[in-house]
């Protein structure tokens, strides 16, 4: 660097009314660099086990879709209160017809996003347009294609990362994270299966699982509504 364009460095850029060395200024434009980097590149932490592992303690079963409290939320703004779903369930449990009568009657998940709002809920309707049940499993095709498995896993993992996806990884399936009854069924309309429905698992014995990087600044805003933007955006590339 020549003294004159040395000495412009020197005067343009300035810290409490005082020159910053060349030295400073490299820090900077690293330090920006870095930044840039990050924020540019997918950061992909891998672990050899589980983070959840330590959290276990005996056997794991599975889970009826229908006690989670979105299915159970359904059967107050889908179902209705004088519909057999939602009276035979509170009788089974009237544990929680209490808390979820409250949970009932209060907007729904994005509601405070304001002016904001189709940002949101624009991401679900892509969604259920791409990703809904009789789509996602369909018909077989009519003839089977034979190919080696290291191949095909290839194929669909790099398939996968040229849609968007972070980390992709493909093996057993194991059943007790999977539900074992129906529980969203959008008040059995449209395309979903109906509520209660046994979920059968015998074709099904391998599972490819995905992963998506989330935008950062919209994360940290949690539970603010801009957290939901990110979390809207990996289940529409996941879609």
């Amino acid at each position: 660097m020549n003294d004159k364009l040395r000495g412009n460095s020197r005067s343009d850029v300035s810290k409490a009314g005082g020159p910053v060395t060349s030295t400073a200024l490299v820090s900077l434009a690293f330090f920006k660099l870095k930044k840039a980097i990050i924020k540019a590149l997918p950061i992909v932490k891998k672990v050899d086990v589980p983070t959840y592992a330590k959290d276990i303690v005996g056997d794991i079963k599975q889970w009826d879709e229908r006690d989670i409290i979105f299915a159970r939320i359904e059967l107050f703004n889908q179902f209705g209160s004088n519909s057999p779903e939602y009276k035979a369930y509170y009788e089974a449990h009237p544990e929680y017809l209490e808390y979820d009568a409250k949970m009932g009657h209060r907007p729904g998940l994005g509601r405070t996003g304001g002016v904001d709002i189709p940002m949101f809920a624009a991401q679900f309707e892509v969604i259920a347009k791409i990703g809904d049940e009789f789509i996602v499993d369909g018909k077989r095709a009519p003839e089977k294609t034979r190919i080696q498995s290291e191949r095909a896993a290839e194929k669909v993992k790099a398939f996968a990362r040229f849609l968007g996806a972070d980390m992709v990884k493909i093996g057993h399936l194991r059943k007790e994270w999977v539900y074992n009854y129906v529980g969203r069924s959008k008040g059995d309309h449209g395309a979903r299966q109906c509520r209660g429905t046994p979920i059968d698992l015998r074709c099904h014995p391998n599972a490819i699982a995905m992963g998506f990087q989330m935008t950062y600044d919209l994360i940290r805003s949690d539970p603010d509504f801009p957290v939901l933007l990110a979390t809207a955006k990996g289940y529409g590339m996941g879609a």
